[in-house]
C-alpha cells in the first residue's frame, strides 16, 4: 500500500511539473509575440506564415514555427484551405485590448516576463534568423532528459529494430553513437550488446566530460570510448550500427548528419535514428506532446541550431515522419521504417514521447 501510494505520489507531481513547464513555455511565447507585434497583424484577418513576416520584419522559418505552435497550443486559428493564421472572435480582447474585462496581459503575461531572459534575445532571432548562443541558453536539459529511457526501454527497442532486419545481438560487433552526450545511450547499447565495442561521438565537450566520469566506473567502460568531433567532418571505421538518437532535429545540418551514418555504416549494417513523436502532420489545438515539442523547438532546439556556423535546413523539434523519409532519401537511403514494440498485456501505450526509425540500403 505504501509504494503504491508513493509511486501515485511520484506521478501525481511528474504531470503537474510537466504541465506547469508547458504552461510557463507558453506564456513566454506568447510574450515574443507581443514584443514582436504579431498579434496585431493576425487581429480580424488571416495571413499566411510569409506574409506574417514580411509585415512584421522577422525571419520567415521563426514565423511559420511560431505561428504554428500557437495554432497548436490554441491561440491562434488557421484556415486549413489557405493557410492563413488569424485570431479567433475574442482573442484579440485578451491580448490586444487593454479596457476589456478579459485583458489577460497585464496580470498573466507581463509579470512572468521579465523572470525570463531569453525573451528579448529571442525577439531579436527572430527578426534576424539567427539564432542563440549555446552559453545563453545553458544547459537546457542536465543532459538527464533520456536517462530513464536509456537504462530501461531503449535495449528492447532497439533489439526489436534489430530483429527487424533478421539481425541478432551476435551480429553487431561495432556501434557508433552519434550525439552521445553524457553517455547514457552508448553505455546501454554496450550493456545490451555484449560483443560490440561502441564509439560515442559529440561536438558538446562538458557533457562528454561527464561521460568519461562515468565510463572510469562502469564495468563496461572498457568497451566503450568517447570523442570530440562533428561527425560530418571526421572520419572512423564503419560500424555494424549506427544510432543517432534525440539529436538529430538540433543538428544545424541534419541531412548532413545522416549522409555521414550512411558512409559510416558497413555494408549489411542499420542505421537507428530516435526522435521525438511529433504528430505525423501540422494540426491546430494539439495535444500537450505536440504543445511542448513546439515549445521545445521554439526556445531552444530551433535557436541552438541556427546559431552554428554553416546551419543548413535544421528541423526543429517538430521532426515530423514525413521529414525524417525525405532526408534519409536525400541522404542515400533507400527504406525507412517506423519500428513499434508490440503493446504490453496491460494495454499501457508505450513510448508516447518518441519513434524509432529504420534507415536501410536494400
Amino acid at each position: 500500500m505504501i509504494a503504491r501510494a508513493a509511486e501515485s505520489a511520484a506521478t501525481a507531481l511528474g504531470s503537474r511539473l510537466q504541465r506547469q513547464a508547458l504552461w510557463s513555455a507558453e506564456l513566454l511565447l506568447i510574450g515574443v509575440g507581443l514584443d514582436l507585434n504579431l498579434y496585431p497583424l493576425l487581429d480580424g484577418v488571416r495571413r499566411t506564415s510569409g506574409e506574417v513576416a514580411d509585415a512584421a520584419g522577422i525571419d520567415s522559418r521563426y514565423a511559420r514555427e511560431w505561428l504554428e505552435q500557437q495554432a497548436v497550443a490554441g491561440v491562434v486559428e488557421v484556415d486549413p484551405l489557405t493557410g492563413g493564421f488569424g485570431l479567433p472572435p475574442g482573442h484579440a480582447n485578451v491580448l490586444l485590448e487593454p479596457g476589456s474585462s478579459s485583458y489577460a496581459v497585464a496580470a498573466c503575461v507581463r509579470p512572468l516576463q521579465g523572470m525570463f531572459r531569453l525573451r528579448a534575445a529571442l525577439a531579436r532571432a527572430y527578426r534576424s534568423g539567427t539564432g542563440l548562443d549555446a552559453q545563453l541558453l545553458g544547459d537546457f536539459h542536465g543532459g538527464e532528459l533520456n536517462t530513464s529511457l536509456f537504462r530501461r526501454d531503449f535495449l528492447p527497442w532497439l533489439l526489436t529494430a534489430l530483429a527487424a532486419t533478421g539481425r541478432s545481438v551476435a551480429d553487431v560487433g561495432s556501434v557508433v553513437d552519434i550525439g552521445c552526450g553524457t553517455g547514457e545511450s552508448s553505455f546501454a547499447m554496450a550493456r545490451g550488446l555484449p560483443g560490440a565495442s561502441v564509439l560515442g561521438v559529440d561536438v558538446d565537450g562538458p557533457a562528454l566530460a561527464r561521460a568519461a566520469i562515468q565510463r572510469a566506473g562502469s564495468e563496461v567502460g572498457r568497451r566503450v570510448r568517447f570523442v570530440h568531433a562533428d561527425i560530418t567532418e571526421a572520419e572512423f571505421p564503419a560500424a555494424d550500427l549506427v544510432c543517432i538518437l534525440d539529436m538529430l532535429h538540433e543538428a544545424p545540418d541534419p541531412l548532413a548528419v545522416l549522409s555521414s551514418a550512411r558512409r559510416l555504416v558497413s555494408a549489411g549494417g542499420a542505421v537507428v535514428v530516435l526522435e521525438p513523436r511529433a504528430a505525423e502532420v501540422f494540426g491546430p489545438n494539439g495535444d500537450d506532446n505536440e504543445r511542448f515539442l513546439y515549445c521545445c523547438s521554439l526556445l531552444h532546439c530551433l535557436p541552438l541550431a541556427r546559431a552554428a556556423d554553416g546551419a543548413v535546413e535544421p528541423t526543429g523539434a517538430v521532426l515530423r515522419p514525413t521529414t525524417v523519409r525525405r532526408l534519409a532519401r536525400a541522404a542515400g537511403f533507400t527504406r525507412s521504417r517506423t519500428i513499434e514494440l508490440p503493446q504490453p498485456p496491460d494495454g499501457s501505450r508505450r513510448h508516447l514521447n518518441h519513434r524509432m526509425y529504420l534507415l536501410e540500403e536494400s
